[in-house]
């Protein structure tokens, strides 16, 4: 009896392994693609204050993916963006301030200068390099 058992066990044993390694085989790589981030930034209300060193904060899909930092003049390149619809964000307010209620401060025109600056698209992904460019306006913060 205890032959059969043995007997038995190798059978499974093998059967399993057999299906571990044709599965292996069906593995699925989801296609990606390479996005290039840069910013055009409104300057009409802004009225010759230039802002090129103020450092924007750039979001994938409503702030789920915080993607990098980068100023008015740089470019951000993503690497193997998921394929489809998503929504390209940038603010020149840190992290803090967009989750957590304003509270003035005294020197709070003196740090932001009044301005927050914020854009937003939506663009749809592709296979290869996509060239994104957000649209940033600047208004008074009151």
């Amino acid at each position: 009896m205890k032959k059969y058992s043995f007997l038995t066990f190798l059978t499974l044993l093998s059967l399993l392994l057999v299906i571990s390694l044709t599965a292996c085989d069906s593995v699925e790589v989801i296609p990606t693609g390479v996005v290039t981030i840069t910013l055009e930034i409104d300057s009409t209300f802004l009225i010759g204050i230039e802002r090129p060193e103020k450092t924007y904060y750039i979001y994938m899909d409503d702030e789920l993916v915080f993607l990098g930092t980068m100023n008015a003049t740089a470019v951000l390149t993503v690497q193997k963006v998921p394929l489809g619809m998503h929504i390209f964000k940038a603010t020149d307010q840190p992290p803090t301030m967009i989750s957590s209620p304003f509270r003035p401060e005294n020197n709070f025109y003196e740090k932001f200068n009044g301005l927050i600056c914020f854009g937003m698209i939506v663009y749809e992904v592709k296979e290869g390099i996509n060239y994104v460019e957000i649209p940033v306006s600047c208004s008074l913060y009151i």
